[in-house]
């Protein structure tokens, strides 16, 4: 735009979707560019931009690679030279959660539904489940009767089969996200 530039430098630690908004007191025509890359060398390459001529935010949610370095540019027309004031956030995609409302039902000697509520936040890819006499989900071998995994968002049930009759068992269970979020506690 010819007016004074700012830029930020950040490196994400999580990949994902990153919500970046600056809210301007009085400058309608501010604008945040994101470059990978020092946004003044021709090599750069612009990975998101937000700018306009009216109204005082500016919002955009690139995908950043965790470990990758960013630039953030806050920009104005000529007139004036410099944005009054202004403030920005950078918000991380939402940690991988945990599943609630574990439910066992229509069991059998051998077998048991399983089946759970996906969590509000993050992006589950895909679950995982553990059937234990003894131990903490993902704790090992011992103690683990039956085990599984399921895609998600969408499947949040499965069956457990090959348990043994009059037998007490508790049920795990995982959420695993996309991104680079990683996998959640156990439920």
């Amino acid at each position: 735009y010819g007016g004074l530039d700012k830029t930020y430098i950040f490196t994400p630690t999580v990949t994902g979707p990153h919500t970046i908004s600056m809210t301007c007191t009085i400058d309608s025509d501010a604008g945040i560019m994101l470059y990978q890359g020092c946004p003044f060398s021709p090599s750069a390459v612009c990975v998101a931009f937000s700018q306009g001529t009216s109204g005082l935010n500016r919002t955009m949610a690139p995908v950043l690679t965790a470990g990758l370095t960013y630039y953030l540019v806050v920009d104005n027309f000529p007139a004036p030279a410099f944005i009054a004031s202004y403030e920005l956030s950078i918000s991380a995609p939402a940690a991988c959660e945990v599943p609630t409302g574990l439910v066992v039902s229509d069991r059998t000697a051998t077998s048991a539904d399983l089946a759970w509520v996906a969590p509000i936040a993050g992006t589950p890819d895909t679950y995982d489940w553990e059937i234990r006499t003894t131990g903490a989900g993902g704790s090992g071998e011992t103690g683990r009767a039956a085990f599984g995994s399921t895609t998600a968002p969408t499947v949040t049930v499965d069956n457990a089969a090959g348990l043994t009759g009059s037998t007490s068992y508790n049920l795990y269970v995982r959420t695993n996200c996309s991104g680079g979020a990683g996998s959640s506690n156990w439920a």
